[in-house]
């Protein structure tokens, strides 16, 4: 399955799907928020006044899917309702630009984190801030809620992880092992456990409980740009400027696989929602699916392969997408360096363009779940 949804004019810097994968958000360099719905197949965001000045940095879905919020270069966030499209409110309190957003899982509240060395907790109906955290010193580059979002962590440029109660704002814990700045933070889906990827090439897995140091993982030998937790709490993948994805065992921090193919500098990674894949995004715009149980270590896969008998291409031109059956093993490629941002809903994926297009695509002819 594909489908394509034309909705920006420049390029697309953040993009999320809905929790029930019906609906997908995405910003862009055209200063403008999109809504996809793809249960009726239309576009139902609305240019309004009162939307963004700059560029897009941020985005995502509430977890009942009727709220979307952004942030952006302007400093400001937006909260839009999805079923019109409309914005609701416009929040302009931070004083510098918005690096990210995140609900929780209630859908109550949304955070947003800043350059102005602040981190903010808001109210999802009425847009009132809840939370003014002011802990760091320096930039703050991500925030999370806990799963049961009664705490919140951030990491910044100042080198710190700071665990915060996500209702008083007053902290918990501050978590020191890194000497450079905090580039991506993650709770464990149940909560016990905290990483943290950083500029000083280390992956740290802390106690969410009482902020102790569990285990710094090495291995990467350049800035570390994403890390992520598997569904099952098991593993956590990363990876960074040393175009490398790498997979570790939370509890013992073993490292479980090694895998090379990007040829520039890894910006995202993520497991799918089924905890069988990863999918990882480089600078220069090159997803790459790794299914698992077959362990794909390469994909700069030429476009010659598509001819060959034994590759079964799915969609050509612009993009690469086959299978390859060979050895008893089963492997996914997808090269396209049009990509800006990706999103997930189990094997579904959606793509978001330099172009300013978004592409929906039906992984399930390439992996077994």
């Amino acid at each position: 399955m594909l489908e394509e949804f034309r909705g920006h004019s420049e390029r697309i810097a953040a993009v999320a799907f809905s929790p029930d994968g019906t609906q997908i958000a995405s910003g862009s360099l055209d200063k403008t928020v999109a809504i996809f719905d793809k249960r009726i197949g239309v576009r139902s965001a609305r240019n309004s006044p009162v939307g963004h000045s700059d560029i897009i940095e941020c985005i995502a879905i509430s977890f009942d899917g009727s709220r979307i919020v952004s942030g952006s270069f302007d400093k400001t966030v937006i909260t839009w309702d999805t079923k019109s499209g409309d914005p609701l409110y416009k929040l302009e309190d931070h004083t510098e630009p918005l690096n990210s957003v995140v609900f929780s899982l209630d859908g109550t509240r949304f955070a947003s984190a800043s350059s102005d060395t602040t981190a903010k907790i808001w109210d999802v109906k009425t847009g009132t801030l809840i939370t003014d955290f002011r802990g760091h010193t320096k930039s703050v580059h991500s925030v999370i809620f806990s799963p049961d979002g009664t705490q919140a962590a951030s990491g910044g440029s100042d080198h710190t992880v700071i665990l915060w109660d996500a209702k008083t704002g007053d902290i918990i814990h501050t978590l020191k092992e890194h000497s450079g700045m905090v580039t991506s933070v993650a709770f464990s889906p149940d909560g016990k456990y905290i990483a943290s990827a950083s500029s000083d090439r280390a992956v740290v897995i802390w106690n969410a409980k009482d902020g102790t140091l569990l285990r710094s993982l090495s291995g990467h030998t350049e800035q570390i740009a994403s890390v992520a937790f598997s569904p099952d709490n098991i593993h956590v993948v990363s990876g960074g400027r040393d175009k490398k994805v790498m997979i570790w065992n939370t509890i013992t921090g073993a490292l479980i696989r090694d895998l090379e193919g990007h040829l520039k500098d890894i910006t995202s990674v993520t497991f799918t929602n089924y905890g069988s894949c990863v999918i990882s995004k480089d600078s220069e715009n090159t997803l790459l699916w790794t299914d698992l149980g077959s362990g794909l270590h390469h994909m700069d896969v030429p476009s010659s392969l598509a001819e060959e008998q034994n590759v079964r291409l799915l969609y050509s031109k612009k993009w690469i997408i086959s299978t390859k059956q060979g050895a008893g093993q089963k492997i996914c490629f997808l090269i396209q360096h049009d990509i800006t941002e990706f999103d997930s809903y189990g094997h579904i994926f959606v793509f978001g363009t330099r172009s300013g297009n978004i592409h929906i695509l039906d992984f399930s002819p390439c992996i077994n779940i």
